[in-house]
């Protein structure tokens, strides 16, 4: 999972430059905010992939679990917010997702 999440990062990471070097000058105002847009939820995509690379256990209120994709990060942090990536002792044995 972790490999295919860097070869993501690295992958919007070169497609977010492109977009930053474009020479925008014969561009619409339309075209730029659509290039904007983009640049932005790369943006979005890159933080997501560097921090499944990263993070290997959620904590939550009451359990700690291993992630197992990205899916569950982003389920879990809508839930509790980062308070997810706090690391909490648990009275309870770790449990997997």
């Amino acid at each position: 999972m972790k490999e295919y999440a860097e070869q993501n990062c690295n992958f919007y990471k070169e497609e977010l430059l492109k977009l930053q070097n474009l020479d925008t000058t014969n561009y619409s105002e339309s075209d730029v905010n659509i290039i904007v847009n983009k640049m932005k939820f790369y943006a979005y995509l890159i933080d997501i992939y560097s921090m499944e690379s990263q993070v290997e256990w959620l904590y939550l209120p009451d359990k700690k679990i291993k992630m197992e994709s990205i899916s569950d990060l982003i389920h879990f942090e809508n839930l509790y917010g980062s308070t997810i990536y706090e690391k909490k002792e648990y009275k309870e044995q770790v449990e997997k997702n």
